[in-house]
């Protein structure tokens, strides 16, 4: 009991510490930041912890400096000018499993991956015949495309950031979606930027969400979530959330919109806040390819997504190894199979080669040949614990890095909310966010090392090396991976979104990277007579957990 009361005190003084410290610096509702990461045993059987020590860099760097500007093993950015919950990718060819760089700089010097920035991506073309389209005047200087989220939807945030603002009413959408594309210079600054577009199937709020681009052979794709349909039509009414309907502005676009545009709004009853419909809901993760022109004069931006009028994308056997469609007469009808977050994996012929669609308890993977693979997760794993990002090969690990995430709190849409306590969540959505840092093998879904549950240190911390006791941000969303270059030891870029209002880049040395990937796993490989494990017992969420877990004896489907 003295020990816990001593805990208690301990971490009572840690939180009136970083509140003082925030005071100066902070943009957010002081409980709109994470005071004590840990919350109970987590991955690795150890307490979640602060990614620390880890730099905080502010201010935009000097036109010609590129990115990474340092040699330190962790640093984190803000991306100016960006909306939130961002991927990139550079513009030239990703590396390929097997493959791998010959160089001789040492893992992790910042200095052995440093390029010109303003370097002119016409000399890039042929490994990203995607750009060649805008022609030499809208590319040049392009080193990497992002796409991101703008459309506000957590009306809980004050959100400052001019890049992220109320979605338009249907009436005047045209053929908008929910995200916008940017071109890069080496700084990672904008040099421009154009709201995605497509057909009618992809028109309207919340149609296209959270997606993550992939270069693939000659073309660029995006994998995204649709909120509201598959095949153009609208799920069935859920019951809760219609206030932040209310605040988000889609029954003002539903009520305003055009003839024309009425069948694309929102009906009155679904929202992503409320529960899930009774009935299963179809595919709503799609592929689609998007392509990049020079609108007429004045010369603009366009991204368009293509064959979006009769379904909301493709599928992964939908296309083939070089990126291109493998029959658009004749496509599958469906979609990824994740239902939200699927993480899409590049094979050695730098081609789709399968899907990573559930993290624990088993760890599942869909393969573009149509085998399914289930490995089991580490024990340790929350069964709450989802995928985050498409993983990223990285030749010095001879494997794949992925990213997992849970959050520990619950928002006031979410029907696991405490209302009982009197509390008002200070988001709409879950919040105290942890992520895990995997990796999987090439042809395997089996987990092989991977971190403790992680979260980052506040971009409204002080410039410099971040406090051992600095708070986190209380919506950290990990979206995407990348790396600057194809030089060996190349550091590894974290794409992320803050308080579902701004985009951050979190950098990691492989050195670090090594040291962060802890823990080892063995898994065996599941099949239809193979129990999922339990969550365990000492794990925070178990509660939660266990009213959800299966039976004894329960088999997989």
């Amino acid at each position: 009991r003295a020990a816990g009361r001593g805990l208690s005190l301990a971490m009572s003084v840690v939180a009136m510490s970083v509140a003082s410290m925030l005071q100066q610096h902070q943009r957010y509702e002081p409980r709109q930041y994470d005071l004590s990461p840990c919350a109970g045993l987590a991955a690795g059987d150890v307490c979640p912890a602060l990614l620390w020590p880890c730099a905080i860099e502010h201010g935009r760097l000097t036109p010609g400096a590129p990115w990474p500007a340092g040699a330190g093993e962790c640093t984190i950015r803000r991306l100016d000018g960006l909306g939130f919950n961002p991927t990139i990718v550079p513009v030239g060819p990703p590396d390929r499993p097997g493959g791998g760089s010959s160089g001789t700089a040492a893992a992790g010097r910042g200095g052995a991956v440093r390029e010109q920035a303003g370097q002119d991506a016409a000399a890039g073309q042929d490994a990203a015949p995607w750009l060649a389209p805008l022609g030499e005047e809208l590319r040049r200087g392009t080193r990497y495309v992002a796409v991101d989220r703008y459309e506000a939807n957590n009306p809980k945030v004050r959100c400052r950031n001019p890049r992220v603002h109320p979605p338009k009413p249907s009436s005047r959408r045209g053929a908008s979606t929910g995200a916008r594309l940017y071109l890069l210079d080496g700084s990672l600054r904008v040099l421009g930027s154009a709201v995605v577009e497509g057909g009618r199937c992809v028109q309207g709020i919340w149609r296209v969400l959270d997606a993550r681009l992939h270069a693939v052979g000659g073309a660029l794709w995006i994998s995204y979530k649709n909120a509201w349909s598959s095949r153009c039509v609208a799920p069935p009414p859920a019951a809760g959330g219609m206030a932040a309907l209310r605040r988000t502005g889609a029954r003002r676009a539903a009520r305003n919109g055009s003839a024309a545009s009425s069948s694309l709004a929102p009906p009155a009853g679904p929202t992503l806040l409320g529960r899930a419909p009774a009935s299963p809901e179809p595919p709503s993760m799609w592929l689609a390819r998007l392509v990049l022109s020079a609108a007429p004069p004045p010369q603009r931006l366009r991204a368009w997504l293509e064959a979006t009028d009769e379904a909301a994308g493709f599928s992964l056997s939908d296309v083939r190894a070089d990126g291109s469609l493998a029959n658009r007469s004749h496509r599958s009808g469906g979609g990824l199979a994740g239902p939200r977050n699927a993480g899409v994996l590049l094979g050695r012929s730098g081609g789709f080669a399968a899907e990573l669609t559930d993290i624990a308890p088993w760890t599942v993977a869909h393969r573009h040949s149509g085998r399914v693979q289930r490995h089991r997760a580490p024990p340790s794993f929350s069964s709450r614990m989802h995928n985050s990002i498409s993983p990223l090969w990285v030749p010095e690990l001879s494997a794949y890095l992925g990213v997992a995430h849970l959050h520990y709190s619950a928002g006031i849409g979410d029907e696991r909310h405490d209302k009982d306590r009197g509390e008002v969540a200070p988001f709409s959505y879950g919040f105290r966010y942890r992520h895990v840092l995997f990796t999987l093998p090439e042809h395997s879904a089996s987990i092989d090392r991977y971190s403790r549950e992680l979260c980052f240190p506040t971009l409204d911390a002080a410039a410099g090396p971040a406090a051992s006791d600095a708070a986190c941000d209380g919506i950290q969303f990990v979206m995407g991976a990348f790396r600057p270059s194809k030089e060996r030891g190349a550091p590894v870029g974290l794409t992320y979104g803050v308080n579902d209002c701004e985009a951050a880049v979190l950098t990691l040395s492989l050195e670090r990277l090594g040291r962060l990937l802890e823990f080892r796993h063995e898994s065996r490989a599941g099949g239809a007579a193979a129990a999922p494990e339990r969550t365990p017992r000492h794990h925070p969420l178990h509660k939660a957990a266990a009213a959800t877990a299966p039976p004894p004896g329960h088999r997989l489907p």
